[in-house]
């Protein structure tokens, strides 16, 4: 990342999600991505 792209990966304006995998179970990582991805996805002002 720092090479090819000269940005801090550690950075989190990089990033619209961040989830700690180890808290939380594979089901709730992956209803959060969803969800996430739904409402980033929807028409401005329909959420």
């Amino acid at each position: 990342m720092r090479r090819f792209c000269r940005a801090d990966p550690a950075d989190p304006r990089h990033y619209h999600l961040v989830l700690d995998a180890v808290s939380l179970s594979l089901e709730a990582c992956v209803d959060l991505v969803v969800r996430a991805a739904r409402d980033r996805a929807a028409p401005a002002g329909s959420t």
